[in-house]
């Protein structure tokens, strides 16, 4: 039987193929890949494959369409819908809270009004400035 030290790496052995094999092609593959017809080349095919991917995408919409089946962009314009809903929503909840205030400051001065004795009351004058609201409400119609 042979040493140890006789025997082979057989990937020392690949290794070298493969820097041989790496010596041998870089300059072509960089002169391949520099060449302004590659580039071309490079860009024809990428232009069929856009081109080829949008004919795809509008017959796939065509056969949706025809089998009654939501599309892509049914998809879309019904998210769309949604988020001009929730602004919407958002808007009212704003509007809401804002007559909820006023509504708040007016219960305020009634209750200061008929807390008052009535000689008080007589004596206000009509251009009085109003009372002061309390602090806002901590009342929530709905978890933010």
């Amino acid at each position: 039987m042979s040493s140890a030290s006789s025997q082979t790496d057989p990937f020392a052995a690949w290794k070298q193929m493969f820097d041989q094999f790496e010596q041998a092609w870089t300059p072509t593959m960089h002169e391949t890949l520099n060449s302004e017809a590659f580039a071309s080349a490079l860009g024809d095919t990428r232009e069929q494959a856009l081109s080829s991917q949008a004919a795809m995408r509008e017959g796939m919409e065509k056969y949706l369409q025809s089998m009654r089946v939501p599309t892509k962009s049914d998809h879309a314009a019904l998210a769309a819908q949604v988020v001009a809903l929730e602004a919407k929503i958002e808007a009212l909840d704003d509007r809401f809270d804002a007559v909820e205030r006023k509504l708040d400051q007016i219960l305020y001065g009634l209750t200061a009004l008929a807390a008052a004795p009535v000689a008080a009351v007589a004596s206000i004058p009509v251009a009085a400035t109003p009372v002061a609201p309390p602090a806002a409400s901590t009342k929530s119609r709905r978890s933010r």
